[in-house]
């Protein structure tokens, strides 16, 4: 018994059409762009490679195809050292997790907890702090 079709047609590419080929970072980064912009400009030539925006780079490439391929493969060659992230901190107050991405550095330093009990009724103070860890006595 026969489940199932294969359905095999061409999928439009757009590498092969028009001057230009654009180049989209994973995120936006206005710092790297321009880094991958200027590294372009000095290694094939001045006014190839524009920014867009902070993410897409528009490149003049050569529209004959043989031509085009090896001036992809030209471009896959080129090292560009992308910018260095900005250090976050991202603290849940519900749970009290913290994450924290790879440019966070942290130094020798002392912390504390403190712990608030919340009360309901209104003739008692709405908080009072409670040391953790517990003293040992």
């Amino acid at each position: 018994m026969w489940w199932g079709a294969t359905v095999e047609r061409e999928v439009p590419t757009a590498l092969g059409q028009g001057p230009f080929i654009h180049y989209e970072l994973a995120t936006t980064d206005f710092g790297t762009t321009q880094r991958v912009v200027e590294v372009i400009n000095r290694d094939i030539g001045p006014g190839t490679a524009q920014a867009v925006d902070g993410r897409v780079i528009r490149v003049l490439a050569p529209e004959e195809a043989n031509s085009r391929v090896a001036f992809l493969g030209r471009l896959e060659s080129l090292e560009v050292r992308p910018t260095k992230a900005v250090a976050k901190v991202i603290i849940n107050p519900r749970t009290g997790s913290v994450v924290m991405n790879q440019t966070v550095t942290i130094d020798s330093c002392a912390w504390r907890m403190v712990i608030f009990r919340w009360s309901s009724t209104p003739s008692r103070p709405s908080a009072s702090p409670t040391r953790w860890p517990p003293d040992e006595r």
